[in-house]
C-alpha cells in the first residue's frame, strides 16, 4: 500500500522543533545508526550529540506493495515510488500539485515539515540480513523508542473528511470537535493499532505524533481536549495506550491490549512484550527486569518462550489473572496458543482494560504466588491464599438470569460478559460446560465499588483458572467473601 501526505496540514497541537529541544534531550543513549534527513545519509548515533532524534512507528504493509517472497516463504514489500506528496501552491484558487515518491523521500519530506533532523527507522537502520545487527536492534528497541525526543506514529488512513475544500474552513470550523473525535476513530481503527510491534513502540515511546493523510494529532495536544472527549470511546483506547507509556504497566491491561494484536512472526509476539517490560514496573513490584532477563532469539521453542514470559511476569504481577469470558468483537490473536498455553495467562478469555487495579496488600491477606518446580511440563504456578467453594449446581444461575440492568452497566464497565451469578456475586467464566464446583481465590483487586477476584476449577490434579468474579461495596464496606460461605483457611492450588 501506498501513502499519500498532504503538506497543507490541519493540527491538533503541534510537536517541538527538535533542534530547539537541546535542553531536555536524553544523550545517554544513541541508537547504532540514524539517519539524517537533509540529505538520507546513515550515520552512527554516536555522532549525533548537537541534538536529540525522532523514530518511526509504521505498519510495514504501508511502505510498498505486499507480496510473497518465494525463496524465504515471507511476505515482503516492495517500494516502487507510488507514495504521493501533495503541496497546495496557492491557497486562493487551490492549486495542487502532486508528485510521487519512493517510501524514504516521503519520510524527508515529513521531516522537512516538522523539522526533524534525524529519524530512526528500521528500514534504513538495521541490517535484517545481518542476523547478529538484527538480534540487537531487537534488544535495544525499548531504549531507541523509549530516547527518542517523539515517536512519529504513521496513520495513512486518517484524513479530513468534507464535502467541501479545506482551506475553504475556518480556523475554527478546522479545530471543531467533531473534527477531531472522527480522526481518533480512524487512528483506533486503523492498520497501526492492529500490530504488537507498534503497541509496543507506542507504550514505550514519551509522545506521540500520529500523522495522517492531512492531519495530524499530537499526544500531549490532546488534553485541552480532554473535557469535550470524556465520551469518545477511541479517545479513552487511546489515554490507555498513552497511560501505559509511564512506568507502571498492569499486566492485565497491557495482555488486553497485546492478545488482540497480531504479529508477522509468533516469536515477535514474545519480543515485544520483552521490550514493553525492559523498563517499567507493575503496581504490585517495583522489579524492572522482567524482560531484561529474557533473551532476544528465535531458537527457543515457541511454547517454551512463551511460557518463560508468562511465568516471570506473574511472578510480579498477578493481575494477569484478572480476565473473563472472550468478547464477541474482541479479535484474539492469541486463542490458537490456548492448546499448550497454561489458563493463568488468560489467551482463552478477555483481560480487564479500562480500570485502575491495585492488589490490596499482599503481607495482610498472605498471598504468595511461585512457579511449580515439580512440574515437568513448566507451566504450573502456585498460589497460596485463602479461597470459597461455590456448588455450581446448587448455587449457581446462569447467564439467562443475570440482572440485566447491573450486566450492562458493567459490561461496559469492564468490557467482558457476565455469565453467572449468586447472590450480589457475578462471575465472567471462560468455562460454561462440564463445571462442577467452582472457587474464587481470595486475591482481591479493587476498582471503585466493586471487588474482583480470580476464578478456578478442579481439573484432575491440578486446577484451572476460567475467570473472575465480581463483588460490589455496599455503601463505604467491602463485601468479603465470608458473606457468602465459609472462608478456607490458606491453602496451596496448583494451577495449570
Amino acid at each position: 500500500m501506498y501513502i499519500t501526505y498532504d503538506t497543507n496540514q490541519i493540527g491538533y497541537g503541534q510537536p517541538p522543533l527538535s533542534n530547539t529541544n537541546k535542553q531536555n534531550d536524553d544523550k545517554s543513549f544513541r541508537p547504532t545508526w540514524l539517519i539524517r534527513m537533509s540529505d538520507l545519509v546513515k550515520v552512527p548515533g554516536k555522532e549525533v550529540t548537537e541534538t536529540g532524534y525522532c523514530a518511526l512507528s509504521y505498519a510495514w504493509t504501508w511502505s510498498g506493495e505486499k507480496f510473497m517472497n518465494e525463496t524465504t516463504g515471507h511476505p515482503e514489500v516492495k517500494d516502487e515510488g507510488k507514495h504521493k506528496i501533495i503541496t497546495t501552491v496557492q491557497k486562493d484558487d487551490g492549486t495542487v500539485l502532486s508528485r510521487d515518491v519512493k517510501f524514504e523521500s516521503l519520510l524527508q519530506q515529513i521531516c522537512q515539515d516538522f523539522k526533524v533532523e534525524y529519524l530512526w527507522f528500521d528500514r534504513w537502520c538495521v541490517d535484517v540480513n545481518n542476523e547478529k545487527e538484527k538480534v540487537e536492534s531487537l534488544k535495544q528497541m525499548y531504549l531507541t523508542y523509549s530516547h527518542a525526543d517523539y515517536v512519529i506514529a504513521l496513520v495513512p488512513e486518517m484524513e479530513i473528511i468534507i464535502s467541501n475544500n479545506k482551506n475553504d474552513l475556518s480556523e475554527q470550523q478546522q479545530q471543531s470537535i467533531h473534527v477531531l473525535e472522527h480522526c481518533l476513530d480512524q487512528i483506533i481503527q486503523c492498520e497501526w493499532t492492529k500490530r504488537v510491534w507498534l503497541l509496543a513502540e507506542a507504550m514505550m515511546s514519551k509522545r506521540l505524533l500520529f500523522l495522517g493523510k492531512d492531519v495530524h494529532v499530537w499526544s500531549d495536544g490532546l488534553d485541552q481536549y480532554a473535557s469535550s472527549l470524556v465520551h469518545s470511546s477511541a479517545y479513552v483506547s487511546l489515554e490507555a495506550i498513552q497511560s501505559l507509556s509511564g512506568q507502571q504497566k498492569d499486566a492485565c491491561k497491557v495482555l488486553w491490549h497485546a492478545h488482540r494484536r497480531a504479529t508477522t512472526f509468533d516469536h515477535d509476539r514474545i519480543f515485544a512484550l520483552i521490550n514493553i517490560y525492559s523498563s517499567s514496573t507493575t503496581s504490585l513490584s517495583t522489579t524492572n527486569n522482567i524482560g531484561r532477563g529474557m533473551p532476544i532469539t528465535y531458537k527457543p521453542a515457541l511454547k517454551d518462550y512463551m511460557i518463560q514470559f508468562y511465568k516471570k511476569l506473574i511472578m510480579v504481577d498477578c493481575t494477569m489473572l484478572c480476565f473473563g469470558k472472550q468478547q464477541r468483537d474482541y479479535p484474539n490473536e492469541m486463542m490458537k496458543f490456548a492448546t499448550f498455553m497454561p489458563s493463568w495467562t488468560g489467551v482463552s478469555g478477555t483481560h480487564i482494560q479500562h480500570v485502575t487495579l491495585s492488589q490490596l496488600s499482599q503481607k495482610e491477606e498472605n498471598i504468595v504466588v511461585t512457579i511449580d518446580e515439580q512440574d515437568d511440563n513448566k507451566c504450573s504456578i502456585r498460589v497460596q491464599c485463602k479461597s470459597i467453594l461455590l456448588d455450581f449446581v446448587n448455587t449457581l444461575t446462569n447467564s439467562n438470569d443475570v440482572d440485566v440492568g447491573i450486566q450492562e452497566q458493567l459490561e461496559k464497565r469492564y468490557g467482558i460478559t457476565f455469565t453467572h451469578q449468586y447472590k450480589e456475586i457475578l462471575l465472567s467464566l471462560t468455562q460454561e460446560e462440564d463445571l462442577d464446583k467452582c472457587i474464587i481465590l481470595n486475591i482481591p483487586f479493587v476498582w471503585q465499588e466493586c471487588v474482583i477476584r480470580p476464578v478456578i476449577i478442579k481439573n484432575n490434579e491440578y486446577y484451572r483458572s476460567i475467570g473472575i468474579s465480581s463483588i460490589p461495596y455496599q455503601g463505604d464496606q467491602k463485601v468479603g467473601l465470608d458473606n457468602f460461605g465459609s472462608v478456607s483457611e490458606d491453602s496451596i492450588f496448583v494451577i495449570q
